[in-house]
């Protein structure tokens, strides 16, 4: 049992009232008493100290210590509580004038002996004094700041973790924007920070209960309040702690917020459900037994457009999904195309194994880049799956190992030509066939639907010449099958006959295929349509087309005009029925786009082949295209061939700069610019030539600034300038009055909007600032402020915008000018609307 010297002394030590080691009972004021002036005096009963801090005015704490005569039940607790009540406590509300000269043995220190000693006289049990010495331990051992700080310190934390919870949502809507440009996901060190946020916040709130429940000295100050406050006081400085920590913690996470997510040995390629055939099912078979066959490393799969080569691929891959890769460690898919060069194709393998290499690689990054991918590919068993070959792969070259015995990878390709076959040395070359007419005519019918009454005996006969006339070709079979859906009567079925006999195209080896798509192509139902589908053609091939971006140029264009309503919102809803007909006549495709909550359409190059046919001149003159996009070329074509050309794109290209042009392109309405890196600058003069221009693309490119000409093209609707380096927007803009789509998305560096920009612009209805770099400020007469919106915007419908551009200032626009805003991860905005 602890003696009660050593209990006392803990109380003088534990509030700094004794050296430790020294004699409670001795005569001389130990150091604690001198440096905070205290004299303890033998007063009246009820005052027991007087306290005089140093530069801190001075304040007195009086009780009465308790008896220990009313029970050991009572004692321990009231000895413990009165005695540490009286040294701690400043929130006593009596007071009294210190008196110098106070005893040898001052009557606080009696009290609290005679107390103790009386409890021992009663045989207190060992446990409950053992329990208040560990307490006591405690206390010295980690100091009364705690305790004398709780209200303080617990401030502080509701502050500080109030802040942190504000700075983990803005990181996470950096990550999540990081997530959807990079197609990436978050580090592990971001997720466990969050997590560790998220902890820490309930752990704040619990404590938050806890302290709200306190007890204070005033309200009852008794042992197991005391600890119980003590405990508090421990429990902040840890929480505090814990926030700092975190807070530090984000601060060394620095921008490397997400990372590649790691590749799967096998991934879902998509594609419409379709109807097994015999035929395909033999080949699939015949395929699955090369990849057993050890003599064979590389097959061929040949065959014309749409004959269903792509299809047969795919199921290929996706039945990894469900059967597991086997042997192989993974199965890669590539979709090469026709004008796919050795970078892109390095930078689509590497995506799979885990490589991080460059589409746009120079000729001395190329053979580093194979060097890389050969040193990955070699310690792998792979299958190699390229789709749509129109010519020979140098594998060396690429970076990929050559399959053999060995190294027992396999690689399968799909092309037109046989020739390709032989040029990569495939041990194996399978042809895929026409359908046999049984199976073309199951395909058929099964296209055209429960709505036509094939059985019908005059009916009959005609749908199965059409049929016939398809050839067995799969992708006809489905075009012209779906155009002939509602064809009810004899008579359309016989103009259907007559239709599919005009002349073949021009194109060497694709006039069948293709003369039966224009056969679907002419039956689409209205001109709108058609010059829509026909439009999709302006894109790269095999290009993911974002279906936003396509319906604003088709409204650019005005191809979407309606006479009932001039509502945007109208004019998207028709667009996008417009993109669900041509996916349903198998003239577009959905895919699964790379960019998360992007939704896009793929052309098939078939079909991209018809259209580019139809818009070579030779049909219709007056609807010439003039298409380079996604071939890289470096000069501009002749400023002759501009003349005539109704729509032209230069997507993807690597030109520097614009052609001088010196005749008047007056059947201009598209010019497709975007995604030129290298294009710098405008021409003095080039718009001049361009009076009808409806549709001006020229986003990310390295535009840094606009020519004042620019106001001279005023039949102009549609105007993207996002992803630009542009600074500053020329005033001549304003004279764009019939501009209805003005985009200028993350142009970070934009900071000056002259008003004279866009007041001017009445029938603006979407105006897209999201990500941009300029601010709204209300009171600078030169530039744009919400205000003018409200006041001279009349149309706008829709306004992009990052919730930073948002000012006390902006009182919203007005009742009789709503805009839909849009939605930016993480925050509260007007009516969200799905824009970008």
């Amino acid at each position: 049992m602890a003696e009660p010297h050593q209990l006392l002394q803990l109380l003088l030590e534990f509030c700094d009232f004794a050296e430790p080691g020294s004699q409670p009972l001795g005569v001389h004021l130990p150091r604690g008493a001198l440096e905070y002036g205290l004299v303890l005096d033998q007063g009246p009963p009820d005052v027991v100290a007087n306290v005089e801090a140093p530069n801190k005015g001075s304040w007195a704490c009086s009780t009465r210590l308790p008896d220990a005569r009313r029970g050991p039940e009572h004692g321990a607790s009231d000895v413990f509580s009165g005695a540490l009540g009286l040294l701690l406590s400043k929130d006593a509300r009596q007071f009294c004038p210190a008196r110098p000269g106070g005893s040898s043995l001052p009557r606080l220190l009696r009290e609290i002996s005679q107390s103790i000693n009386g409890l021992l006289h009663r045989q207190l049990m060992p446990g409950v004094l053992d329990a208040g010495l560990s307490f006591l331990k405690d206390l010295a051992a980690e100091g009364i700041g705690n305790l004398y700080n709780l209200g303080k310190n617990a401030e502080v934390l509701f502050r500080d973790m109030r802040d942190l919870g504000d700075a983990r949502k803005d990181l996470l809507v950096q990550v999540e924007i990081q997530e959807r440009q990079q197609v990436m996901e978050r580090t592990q060190q971001v997720i466990r920070w969050f997590e560790d946020v998220d902890t820490l916040q309930t752990d704040v709130e619990a404590f938050r209960v806890a302290f709200q429940l306190r007890a204070t000295c005033l309200e009852g100050c008794s042992f197991g309040s005391l600890r119980s406050n003590f405990g508090l006081g421990r429990k902040t400085a840890d929480l505090l702690r814990r926030v700092r920590e975190l807070r530090d913690r984000k601060g060394s996470l620095g921008s490397e917020l997400v990372a590649g997510i790691p590749p799967r040995s096998v991934e879902e390629i998509s594609a419409p459900p379709s109807t097994p055939f015999a035929s395909g099912e033999k080949i699939l078979s015949e395929i699955e037994g090369c990849l057993r066959d050890d003599a064979v490393g590389i097959v061929g799969i040949y065959g014309m457009g749409g004959i269903g080569k792509t299809t047969l691929l795919t199921k290929l891959n996706n039945s990894f999904l469900t059967s597991g890769t086997g042997e192989f460690d993974a199965v890669i898919w590539v979709t090469v195309s026709k004008d796919a060069n050795t970078p892109k194709i390095q930078k689509e393998i590497g995506e799979r194994i885990g490589l991080s290499l460059e589409a746009d690689a120079m000729a001395f990054q190329e053979v580093e880049q194979a060097r890389k991918l050969f040193n990955a590919l070699s310690r792998k068993k792979f299958l190699l799956l390229l789709d749509d070959m129109w010519e020979q792969i140098d594998l060396e070259k690429t970076g990929i190992p050559y399959p053999c015995r060995e190294n027992k990878s396999k690689i399968i390709f799909t092309t037109r030509s046989e020739y390709v076959c032989t040029l990569m040395d495939a041990q194996k070359h399978i042809k895929v066939n026409f359908l046999n007419k049984r199976e073309s005519w199951m395909l058929f019918s099964e296209k055209v639907g429960t709505k036509v009454d094939l059985h019908n005996p005059t009916i009959h006969p005609l749908a199965q010449t059409v049929a016939n006339k398809c050839g067995g070709l799969p992708l006809a079979l489905i075009t012209v099958g779906r155009a002939m859906a509602n064809a009810r009567t004899v008579m359309e079925w016989e103009e259907a006959i007559a239709l599919l006999g005009e002349s073949p195209n021009e194109l060497s080896g694709m006039e069948d295929a293709l003369s039966l798509l224009k056969f679907s192509f002419d039956r689409l139902k209205d001109e709108a349509t058609k010059q829509c589908l026909l439009y999709c053609s302006l894109f790269p091939e095999d290009h993911e087309i974002d279906i936003t971006e396509l319906v604003e140029c088709w409204l650019g264009e005005g191809l979407l005009d309606s006479e009932q309503s001039d509502s945007i919102d109208r004019a998207r809803n028709m667009g996008h029925n417009i993109i669900t007909r041509l996916q349903v006549s198998c003239l577009l495709e959905s895919v699964n786009s790379s960019i998360q909550r992007v939704k896009c359409v793929k052309m098939h190059d078939v079909v991209r082949e018809m259209a580019l046919w139809l818009t070579g001149g030779n049909f219709d003159p007056m609807n010439r295209f003039l298409v380079y996009a996604g071939k890289g070329i470096t000069q501009f074509p002749t400023a002759r061939r501009w003349q005539y050309a109704k729509r032209v794109s230069l997507m993807l290209s690597v030109i520097a700069k614009l052609p001088n042009l010196s005749c008047s392109c007056s059947c201009l309405l598209t010019l497709l610019l975007s995604n030129c890196g290298k294009l710098m600058s405008i021409p003095q003069g080039f718009f001049l030539f361009t009076p009808v221009l409806h549709v001006l693309n020229l986003s990310s490119s390295s535009i840094k600034e606009l020519p004042e000409e620019m106001g001279s093209l005023v039949q102009l609707r549609y105007l993207n300038l996002s992803s630009t380096e542009i600074k500053s927007l020329p005033k001549g803009l304003g004279k764009l009055i019939n501009l209805k789509i003005l985009d200028l998305s993350w142009t970070y560096r934009l900071l000056s909007v002259p008003r004279e920009c866009i007041v001017t612009l009445s029938r603006l209805q979407s105006l897209n600032l999201y990500g941009s770099g300029y601010s709204f400020e209300e009171g600078t007469s030169d530039l744009v402020a919400f205000s003018d919106l409200e006041c001279s915007l009349e149309e706008l419908e829709e306004l992009g915008l990052t919730f930073s551009l948002l000012t006390d200032n902006w009182s919203g626009l007005g009742p009789h000018n709503t805009a839909h805003v849009l939605e930016v991860p993480g925050q509260n905005l007007l009516q969200p609307h799905a824009f970008i």
